[in-house]
């Protein structure tokens, strides 16, 4: 392991939004230090670049942008902003595409020491706040504030049980003006400190850049549309095979009225003359048969040896076979023997070479 973590958790302390979140911004932060230091060591170069975040450090009479890399940019007080963008996109571009840390002057801030209980640290910024009106000579509205427990503390200066905290405080027109200064340049603040002491202030606006922003949209829809189709895609499912087989049975009847036709084709053979030279006179009988049965009457099997014909079929309706066998102009000589079961009948003629025979 690279750096050691260490929390202390005490257990009759009263749990806050803030202790919580700085608990977990610090195991997050060395679980950080532990993955990159697992990284080869040109890619942690390479990742400590990409992580560059650039300085702007507000002087008496400007200010000035300063990169890992070296890149130092300075600008007076009174020069334009379209002039400060123009330059920078020349000489420092990433001081345009990543947020950037504030370093204001000490002299801008006004700070105070106080004491209180221990037992009351774990709501510092609660006990801090109610104070602002006593400690600043501005209104609590009108500062910015950060507080921080001193580790020196000089003997005498604090009583038993008590603990030194320093409280920091900031006109809130000032940050406000810097903000909006660097804004019109293409800077965006990520967060407002002050030089050679740990107090942060937070920017008014987005601590993000346009680029930032645009990214965060991106990973969230992904992260949105994901999480949807964990969550919705069993109901979708089921919505669809319960459309397919609503479908399937509205259907069903079609399907088994086909199925039932094509199993009476299969039983239709042609007989072998259909295939011979006499084809054209088979298949004139054919479709002379075709058009004189009703469709109460069915022909189930024709046979023909040579010029016999012998036909097998069933009617539901009364029917005389004879006389619409005898009306052909293709058959002659025919017999009907008729009134079997379910109507069934049979038949012999025979068949002539063509209608002039």
């Amino acid at each position: 392991m690279s750096q050691d973590l260490t929390i202390r958790i005490d257990l009759n302390a009263p749990v806050t939004l803030s202790g919580c979140g700085g608990a977990l911004r610090s195991i997050f932060e060395w679980w950080m230090r532990e993955l990159v230091g697992l990284l080869p060591t040109h890619w942690q170069e390479r990742l400590r670049k990409t992580a560059n975040t650039p300085r702007v450090f507000i002087t008496e009479d400007g200010w000035r942008v300063e990169m890992d890399n070296d890149a130092i940019i300075t600008f007076d007080a009174d020069v334009p902003p379209y002039e400060a963008r123009r330059e920078l996109e020349i000489r420092a571009p990433l001081a345009l595409t990543r947020s950037a840390e504030i370093v204001l002057l000490r002299s801008v801030g006004l700070s105070k020491r106080i004491q209180i209980p221990a037992s009351a640290m774990a709501r510092i910024r609660e006990v801090v706040r109610l104070q602002l009106d006593r400690l600043s000579p501005f209104r609590g509205d009108d500062v910015q504030f950060d507080c921080y427990a001193v580790e020196e503390v000089p003997s005498g200066v604090s009583s038993v049980g008590d603990v030194l905290v320093e409280v920091v405080m900031v006109p809130k027109r000032h940050l406000i003006a810097i903000e909006q200064m660097l804004r019109a340049s293409g800077v965006v603040p990520k967060a407002f400190s002050i030089a050679d002491i740990p107090a942060r202030f937070a920017p008014r606006g987005l601590p993000w850049t346009r680029q930032r922003q645009y990214n965060a949209v991106a990973l969230v829809t992904g992260l949105s549309l994901a999480i949807a189709a964990i969550l919705l895609g069993p109901p979708m499912r089921d919505a669809e095979i319960a459309d397919l087989r609503t479908e399937a049975e509205a259907i069903a009847p079609q399907v088994r009225t086909a199925l039932f036709e094509r199993d009476q084709l299969e039983r239709y053979q042609l007989p072998t003359q259909a295939l011979s030279s006499r084809r054209a006179a088979v298949l004139e009988l054919l479709a002379d048969l075709t058009k004189r049965f009703p469709d109460s009457a069915h022909i189930t099997r024709l046979d023909m040896d040579g010029d016999q014909v012998a036909l097998q079929g069933s009617t539901s309706a009364p029917l005389r076979i004879k006389s619409v066998l005898a009306r052909s102009p293709w058959l002659t000589h025919v017999g009907v023997v008729q009134g079997g079961p379910g109507g069934s009948f049979a038949a012999t003629a025979k068949l002539l070479q063509s209608k002039g025979d």
